[in-house]
């Protein structure tokens, strides 16, 4: 290898270094400095609650709520998560408004719903039987 290849390489390897230098550093004079994402805050029952007591709470609540799916209080709700939000995303709830589910009051409470439903665990496989010939 001469001497002007050596350099070449050296000076690519020197440019690609700082190219990849200039990328990872902030740069202070962009107006739009990249800045940590922030995962959402959870979504708590105080944030729904009124949702709940506006939209479901007519049908579903004391002795007597339909399909006996009482939503009286949280522990309610958190009893039931998993139905209320099949119910609600598939659109049979609330009652008569199939489109709920995709308006900011039926969105915030989908996501509240799904933070309180456990991820379902993931089979482990089962081994094929031995076979003997």
């Amino acid at each position: 290898m001469s001497m002007s290849s050596k350099l070449k390489g050296l000076c690519l390897v020197g440019f690609c270094g700082l190219s990849l230098a200039a990328a990872t550093e902030p740069n202070p004079t962009d107006p739009n400095p990249s800045l940590p994402i922030e995962a959402p805050a959870p979504i708590l029952y105080a944030d729904v609650s009124t949702i709940i007591a506006d939209n479901c709470q007519f049908c579903h609540t004391g002795p007597d709520a339909y399909a006996e799916v009482v939503l009286d209080s949280e522990a309610d709700v958190v009893a039931q998560a998993k139905i209320i939000y099949n119910s609600i995303d598939s659109g049979i709830m609330p009652f008569g408004d199939a489109e709920w589910k995709n308006t900011e009051d039926g969105q915030k409470v989908l996501s509240y719903l799904k933070g309180l439903i456990p991820a379902d665990p993931v089979p482990s496989p089962v081994p094929a039987p031995a076979v003997t010939l």
